[in-house]
């Protein structure tokens, strides 16, 4: 089925994804900006996102799990989606109490479920041919949408609790776009799938899982490395701020640029094999401003690493799909809790460099290789992460 067929026929839930990722781009920033104007000092703003970090993991562990049992039903998706809505507003205008702001915080990461829901949702009512190519659509309609997010927050010149206002509104779209007929039918269960037979079936499935987790985790790691630290790299060589940003977007588009080529590499050859290849390009993207200093190795790391951010993450999520139970919302909501791990990790890799120069490059190289071996192996594992829609 072609883009814009797909398009037309899941319209509500890409509709519901893109709310929800115009409300990320909004909060991303907005939310940091308003806990530092209402005084909260370095700590205490990192211990509010390590306590978002361990809600989104329970809630995408414990709490999918349970949805994912009763067939995806459309109450759960109108409910996580209305009630993140409600925590975005309660943070814009309790940022200083604590018992709000993190009440408020624990609604807002019922966001991290609507993803999962509307992947679940999707690959059961889609042909499984498509499956895959749903999975990048929607990364490609997150990308979007989170730059659409960054865009309107600049170019409205929105502060304090009204930035916060404005996402609590793209939720409450996507919200209301929960509702639609289309994400209203009941599922059916699927088909039982035949347990192995034989204890190395069953062992080298979890050593795929294994490897798939470790894997995208630290790929996000590397992310997270360089989302953190980029910044701090480019201002302490005396660059302009400004720099960081306009990076971060030239990264943002060229990543929407690459996404299909990667859904075809990923059909023709498997997930973890084009994993191997996204990974030895996050080498090379780092590799660069070590060999050519400056504003040009800056700007072509950048585009490289292009690659690498869509590649981990649309990729990464057909990948758990595939090992997850063949559950794309499991796979989803595994996703994003791996993805929390691995952003504690890359935020605290570089300290085992001692510095936020060049020791960020050469921790994020080291990661990248063993993300290559991590591919590798797992590629050797064909059964776990064959296509088995068919």
């Amino acid at each position: 089925m072609r883009a814009a067929s797909r398009f037309r026929a899941h319209r509500s839930a890409y509709t519901v994804v893109a709310a929800t990722a115009l409300a990320n781009g909004v909060t991303s920033v907005g939310i940091p900006l308003l806990l530092a104007s209402a005084g909260l000092d370095s700590v205490q703003i990192a211990a509010f996102f390590i306590f978002n970090a361990a809600v989104a993991v329970l809630l995408n562990t414990v709490a999918l799990r349970a949805i994912t049992r009763r067939q995806y039903p459309p109450q759960a998706l109108r409910l996580t989606t209305a009630l993140s809505a409600l925590g975005i507003a309660i943070i814009a205008f309790n940022p200083t109490e604590p018992a709000l702001l993190y009440t408020g915080g624990a609604l807002m990461l019922l966001t991290t479920m609507t993803l999962p829901q509307i992947m679940g949702r999707t690959s059961r009512q889609a042909p499984p041919a498509d499956r895959d190519a749903i999975v990048i659509d929607l990364r490609q309609i997150l990308v979007a949408g989170y730059i659409s997010g960054l865009l309107f927050l600049s170019l409205a010149s929105l502060g304090g609790p009204l930035a916060l206002l404005a996402g609590a509104a793209f939720t409450a779209v996507g919200a209301v776009a929960s509702w639609s007929p289309r994400l209203a039918q009941t599922l059916e269960p699927e088909p039982t799938r035949p347990v192995a037979s034989h204890r190395g079936a069953g062992s080298v499935a979890i050593a795929a899982l294994v490897l798939a987790i470790g894997l995208v985790g630290t790929m996000k790691a590397v992310d997270a490395l360089r989302g953190i630290y980029l910044p701090v790299y480019i201002v302490e060589s005396g660059l302009p701020a400004s720099l960081a940003a306009a990076l971060f977007a030239a990264t943002a588009i060229v990543e929407l640029a690459v996404l299909p080529l990667l859904a075809i590499v990923t059909a023709r050859i498997g997930p973890a094999r084009c994993l191997a290849f996204v990974a030895a390009s996050g080498t090379v993207a780092f590799l660069v401003p070590l060999l050519t200093p400056g504003v040009p190795g800056l700007v072509a790391s950048q585009v490289i690493y292009a690659v690498f951010a869509a590649g981990f993450q649309g990729v990464g999520l057909v990948l758990l799909s595939r090992v997850a139970s063949r559950d794309a919302g499991l796979g989803a909501g595994l996703y994003v809790a791996v993805i929390q791990i691995g952003t504690v990790i890359g935020a605290v890799s570089p300290l085992a460099a001692s510095t936020t120069q060049q020791g960020i490059f050469v921790a994020a190289i080291a990661m990248c290789g063993a993300c290559v071996a991590l591919s590798i192996a797992l590629a050797a594992m064909r059964k776990p992460t064959e296509d088995e829609h068919g």
